[in-house]
């Protein structure tokens, strides 16, 4: 009871000391605090992440009024972290934030984004915003500087940063390109968006799927590479395990598999009509053309389910053209013309998957 008694009565003492500090001026005290080694200080940090959280407003397309709460409320996120109270008592990191911005009548919304933001599923739109900016800045800046993960060490818990990261995009239904995310965040920290970087966001969305979500690994194989827009990938892997268990799967994948087995050492998709000889070329393009415009309308809306279907249409067009086409001739213009017509077909198919991860559901 002595012990407890004497950390409460700490507590106490270091609470009313940091109520005579507005939370601007714990702000500054962060220009005393490293960060990371070759990262800056923590005030440096807190510059990244209201420069990342300005360009999601902008990419979510907020009204102004709103993107300024956001960058208050990212300019004040970590002040607390210079308090008595959180240097004695790290684990209310947040906590405190909240408390000394409520106390200093800063707008609740602000205020409670303070503590939201370091939860793995913010409840609130601001702390959303502010939890992805923190995390890509700190993922960023670990692999600007050669502190990158592996399978056995982790010591930055950067692969739970990045699973949050999809969880907070999944959860707000949040259609955001990723991929330019990390490039301007990169830029920041002086870093160019690297290969390496890439690959650990592609393996984390691969464990993301089927971890979290309960995805088959072969669905989360063939929509892998979507991970640069993950909400994208995810509505795609929902579809698509949907309906590998409907009868029309057999249709969809090999109406895919017959064009991508052909096509996939070519890279053009350059085609000219003009130079189609046979009836079924003309069929096939035709009912391309009209399949496309529907399928790109759907995913626009994000309906990948009703994307799906549009693309099982294209089955016996793609049967009658490959039994009564040619490809592979030996004059080269029709060969390449051909092919640049599949590749085509392909590249719609791949917008919503790489099927040959698939595995073939023989029981359908």
């Amino acid at each position: 009871e002595r012990v407890i008694n004497a950390r409460l009565e700490d507590a106490r003492y270091y609470f009313q000391k940091d109520l005579e500090t507005p939370l601007e001026k714990m702000n500054e005290k962060l220009k005393e605090i490293v960060f990371q080694e070759k990262l800056g200080t923590l005030y440096d940090k807190v510059e990244r992440i209201k420069k990342i959280s300005e360009r999601l407003c902008e990419d979510l397309k907020l009204p102004e009024s709103f993107t300024q709460k956001v960058l208050e409320a990212a300019s004040i996120c970590k002040a607390d972290i210079a308090s008595k109270v959180v240097y004695e008592f790290p684990e209310l990191q947040g906590v405190m934030g909240r408390i000394y911005a409520l106390r200093e009548g800063i707008n609740e919304e602000i205020a409670t984004a303070i503590e939201d933001h370091y939860s793995e599923e913010p409840q609130t739109v601001i702390g959303s915003i502010l939890g992805i900016a923190d995390r890509i800045d700190t993922i960023v800046g670990n692999f600007a500087i050669g502190n990158v993960p592996t399978s056995s060490k982790d010591p930055y818990g950067l692969k739970n940063k990045a699973d949050a990261i999809f969880r907070i995009i999944r959860k707000n239904e949040w259609d955001i390109s990723l991929e330019e995310l990390l490039t301007f965040a990169s830029s920041l920290v002086g870093y160019r968006l690297s290969e390496e970087l890439e690959t650990f966001f592609a393996g984390r969305f691969y464990q993301f799927l089927v971890n979290e979500l309960g995805i088959s690994f072969d669905v989360a194989r063939a929509v892998n590479h979507l991970w640069k827009r993950p909400l994208r990938g995810i509505l795609s892997a929902e579809a698509l395990q949907e309906i590998s268990e409907k009868p029309e799967f057999q249709d969809l994948f090999v109406g895919f598999e017959r064009v991508h087995n052909i096509t996939k050492n070519h890279d053009s998709v350059r085609f000219d009509g003009a130079l189609f000889e046979k009836e079924e070329e003309k069929k096939l393009m035709n009912k391309f053309y009209e399949v496309k415009e529907k399928v790109l309308k759907a995913l626009e809306r994000l309906n990948y389910r009703e994307a799906l279907q549009y693309l099982i249409e294209l089955k016996p067009y793609i049967d009658e053209y490959f039994d009564n086409v040619f490809v592979m001739v030996k004059r080269d213009d029709l060969r390449v013309n051909r092919l640049g017509f599949l590749k085509n077909i392909d590249e719609l198919f791949m917008m919503v998957g790489d099927m040959t991860y698939l595995v073939k559901r023989s029981q359908v």
